[in-house]
């Protein structure tokens, strides 16, 4: 940052908090249950299912995995919209 004015690493700041605001509000209003998240009992009930012979242990860890897998894809989602508004607002400020 060094070979930049200071006025860019300020503007890198606002987006930066700009991006973390977007993102939250996205969280918060979840239009059309979008960005929900998930339900560790749906995901159970579905690995029992699929799962008829498994061990307790098994099906534990299944759910435990989809679960994680589910909220990973959920913070990826609200992330990469999160950063389309930053960059929408970013084109808006340059030109």
């Amino acid at each position: 940052m060094g070979a930049f004015p200071p006025g860019v690493g300020v503007l890198l700041l606002c987006f930066n908090r700009f991006h973390n605001y977007a993102v939250g509000q996205l969280a918060t209003i979840n239009e059309a249950g979008k960005f929900s998240m998930p339900d560790r009992s749906a995901i159970e009930k579905m690995k029992r299912a699929t799962m008829p012979k498994a061990t307790e242990e098994d099906i534990h860890a299944a759910v435990k995995a989809a679960y994680d897998a589910a909220v990973t894809k959920r913070d990826n989602d609200l992330f990469q919209t999160g950063r389309l508004y930053v960059q929408l607002f970013t084109l808006l400020i340059i030109v």
